[in-house]
């Protein structure tokens, strides 16, 4: 059986007459095949041209992971087997629902399902950040005009999101020295269920896939007396990431390389060639749930650290210009709208991980250790379930730790900067002060001999009142 390796999926310019059809994402299966003696096979599952094989004899685990959005209710698939339709319908929700509330239901409710919610750095031009920002002002089209262009008839290009759902905010964080460049934390989540079909250990693995929007120009044909569409997929973020090798790891070395966004794809990627290492010390599938908890929390530790030191390389900048008033001045409001998102991010973000670490304290009864743990701690030196427990909630509460203090520092820095600007129009209020004072000295001279000179201008006969 030869491994699928993964592509991208990027369909040419489509022309259309119809104004209001929108594409829509692709969705993708990949059965992740765990072997008995260690290997991890990943092939396309769906769609797929040629009819599927099989799965191998000695097979021990099986993930399905499934890349699409919510068209996913009703359609069936392997999450059939593990899930009845209600409790598929909760999960699908939970996964693109942008609040958290249906996760804690579910987890509360002692289902196999765990949620992972993080943010991960990446970079967007003006030009996209101007689409974004048309989409969420309610007039997704490139022309200012007062109605929509469409009614007017005019040529006009309109954006839209692709997937409209899930969508997962995101805020600017940074910024490039020329502003060319935006930076932001993108919100990811990794939804994953598991149980076991034909006493083979079976999971569903939701992952969100590639941002994009939906480009469409129309010009409008007076002779036909309708629009002409072509539509084309455009990247939401610069493209940064490449990616080397296929999915079929443990198989063959390096067989191809890829450019593109970070999307679900590259996560799966990642997540086995991490899962490859961790399943290497469990030889029974019973334990198959740490090391795919601990993958996911690697995942989650790769892309939280370089969104926290860019806000940190940010905070340096306000701490370092705190004594400057002209950049103080200049600089307030990006830097309140900044602190802001940094404020809101790390809250959610420290709620996420305190979540992740009572559900696995609710689901053992082994306490989490005080022992700290080096963030290049290698997962394959462990081999005991209990200590594996043990090692994964003291690597949250690392992470915890991180977002924490960073939430801290941010506090500060908004507080020390609203009394830097407290201070900052204190001394302009002495010195415009000081200013009325000399204006009313001047006065006090100037005014009676203006009153003289007026009187004694004027056309009268001042022999009179005397």
């Amino acid at each position: 059986m030869e491994p699928t390796s993964l592509e991208l999926d990027i369909n040419p310019s489509v022309r259309s007459r119809s104004p209001s059809v929108t594409p829509r994402t692709e969705t993708r299966v990949y059965r992740v095949e765990l072997t008995d003696t260690g290997v991890i096979n990943t092939v396309l599952y769906a769609p797929s041209p040629e009819p599927q094989p099989p799965p191998a004899s000695n097979i021990s685990a099986q993930i399905f992971a499934v890349l699409g959005d919510d068209d996913l209710h009703g359609t069936p698939g392997p999450w059939d087997t593990l899930f009845d339709s209600k409790l598929w319908s909760r999960f699908l929700e939970a996964h693109c629902d942008d609040s958290e509330d249906l996760q804690r239901e579910l987890e509360q409710e002692g289902v196999n399902v765990i949620f992972l919610n993080w943010e991960r750095l990446e970079a967007q031009s003006q030009e996209q950040y101007g689409i974004e920002k048309r989409i969420q002002a309610g007039k997704p089209y490139d022309v200012d005009t007062f109605r929509d262009p469409e009614i007017l008839r005019l040529n006009h290009r309109r954006y839209e999101r692709l997937p409209k759902r899930p969508f997962r905010k995101y805020g600017i964080i940074s910024s490039s020295e020329d502003d060319s460049v935006l930076y932001h934390a993108a919100k990811e989540r990794i939804s994953f269920g598991w149980g076991h079909v034909g006493g083979v250990f079976t999971g569903i693995m939701l992952l969100d896939p590639i941002r994009r929007y939906v480009v469409r120009e129309g010009n409008f044909n007076s002779k036909s007396d309708c629009y002409d569409w072509v539509d084309e997929k455009v990247p939401c973020f610069l493209e940064q990431q490449t990616c080397q090798g296929s999915l079929n790891v443990g198989s063959t070395d390096s067989v191809g390389q890829a450019k593109t966004n970070f999307d679900g794809q590259q996560h799966l990627r990642r997540f086995v060639n991490i899962l490859e290492v961790g399943c290497k010390e469990f030889t029974t599938t019973n334990d198959l749930q740490l090391p795919i908890e601990r993958a996911l929390v690697q995942l989650v530790s790769e892309d939280l650290m370089p969104v926290i030191e860019k806000m940190g390389c940010t905070l340096d900048t306000i701490e370092l210009a705190l004594h400057d008033d002209t950049v103080l001045q200049t600089s307030l409001s990006k830097w309140r709208n900044q602190l802001s998102t940094y404020r809101n991010i790390l809250f959610h973000q420290s709620e996420s991980l305190l979540r992740r670490s009572a559900g696995i304290k609710m689901k053992s009864v082994t306490a989490a250790t005080s022992k700290r743990i080096d963030p290049a701690f290698s997962w394959a030196a462990i081999s005991d379930p209990k200590h594996t427990q043990d090692v994964l909630l003291a690597w949250l509460h690392m992470l915890s730790s991180t977002v924490e203090r960073t939430h801290k520092r941010v506090e500060n820095d908004h507080q020390a900067l609203m009394l830097s600007m407290s201070i900052v129009e204190s001394e302009r209020a002495i010195a415009e002060a000081a200013v009325v004072s000399k204006l009313t000295q001047l006065a006090f001279f100037f005014i009676p001999l203006s009153l003289v000179a007026g009187v004694f201008g004027m056309n009268i006969n001042v022999s009179k009142f005397w």
